[in-house]
């Protein structure tokens, strides 16, 4: 009987190994499809990147078209203010003037010279306000570091005791 015994259980290992063994080809089953999925997404997303990669490569000269083509015509049109300074010097009545008329220096429109040239004297007269401010900007640390020297001195001859005439003395009124 013990031999049956072993028999059974030996039949039973077996049946179990087997078992385990077609699971286990499941298992590594179950992982290469779910692999090959990964795999497959992987490369729906590289074709739709390649897409859109191929559409923005083809557009670019359009966008580029586009925008040279809307800032030249913005460099064309006639700034409101110059509009509104015409349109102020043929008014000759008693009506009140635009406040944006009013505010600041306009340029003088004669007959020979139009609203672009006004307005290129406008950009030029900015273009030079811009470098000199730049100038003045780049030049501050010198002329800091030159106050600075001159204090330093200043207080020097203080601490010295050192009669000032009365020509550089402040007044008290």
């Amino acid at each position: 009987m013990a031999s049956h015994g072993l028999k059974e259980t030996l039949t039973n290992l077996a049946k179990r190994s087997s078992l385990e063994v077609e699971s286990g080809k499941d298992v590594a089953n179950k992982d290469e499809d779910e692999d090959e999925m990964q795999i497959e997404a992987l490369e729906r997303e590289v074709k739709e990147m390649a897409q859109k990669i191929v559409d923005f490569r083809s557009s670019i000269p359009e966008r580029l078209g586009f925008i040279v083509s809307s800032a030249s015509l913005a460099l064309l049109r006639p700034k409101l203010s110059l509009v509104l300074a015409s349109a102020a010097s043929q008014n000759t009545g008693s009506e009140s003037r635009p406040h944006s008329v009013i505010e600041g220096p306009q340029p003088e429109l004669t007959g020979d010279s139009s609203l672009v040239e006004a307005g290129e004297r406008e950009h030029e007269k900015l273009v030079y306000l811009r470098k000199k401010a730049m100038s003045n900007i780049a030049t501050a640390p010198v002329i800091l570091k030159r106050v600075n020297e001159c204090l330093a001195r200043i207080n020097k001859i203080e601490r010295n005791n050192v009669n000032i005439p009365s020509s550089f003395k402040r007044r008290k009124k």
